[in-house]
């Protein structure tokens, strides 16, 4: 419950910094680019719901030359985010998400293909079973 509070909080920070980068950064904004949006569903966390309502409540603030809504605002940090993502952030939402099972099941997936087992999985293969391979019969020439 810990890790997800923290990638909750983590998220949030990085949506509210490129909501800030949003406010203070009219240079990159062009007003008269309209792309077409596509219909896509995802859920928020109540934290980063509530992020992206104080963020709009920022950007909103003092702007006299119209409105950013919701939608547009998610869609403009969400571009700014995926193109600057550096590959240490790449790593912290890997990282959030790690699922144990999966790595595991992934390396047994690895070892059948290759028919070997990976450094991974060796070390919890017990050493009685690794000294109770069978050796190949030698041939008996005299």
């Amino acid at each position: 419950m810990e890790k997800k509070k923290d990638s909750d909080s983590r998220a949030e920070e990085v949506l509210i910094r490129a909501m800030e980068e949003l406010a203070s950064d009219n240079s990159k904004v062009d007003s008269g680019r309209r792309e077409k949006l596509v219909p896509s569903r995802i859920l928020l966390s109540e934290s980063v719901d509530r992020a992206v309502d104080q963020a709009l409540k920022k950007v909103n603030a003092d702007f006299t030359a119209g409105k950013v809504g919701r939608t547009q605002l998610v869609n403009w940090s969400l571009e700014l985010f995926f193109n600057r993502m550096t590959n240490e952030e790449i790593q912290e939402v890997r990282l959030a998400h790690f699922d144990e099972i999966a790595y595991l099941e992934n390396l047994l997936k690895m070892a059948k293909a290759t028919g070997s087992l990976p450094k991974e999985l060796e070390a919890l293969v017990p050493p009685s079973a690794k000294a109770a391979k069978p050796t190949p019969p030698t041939s008996r020439h005299t």
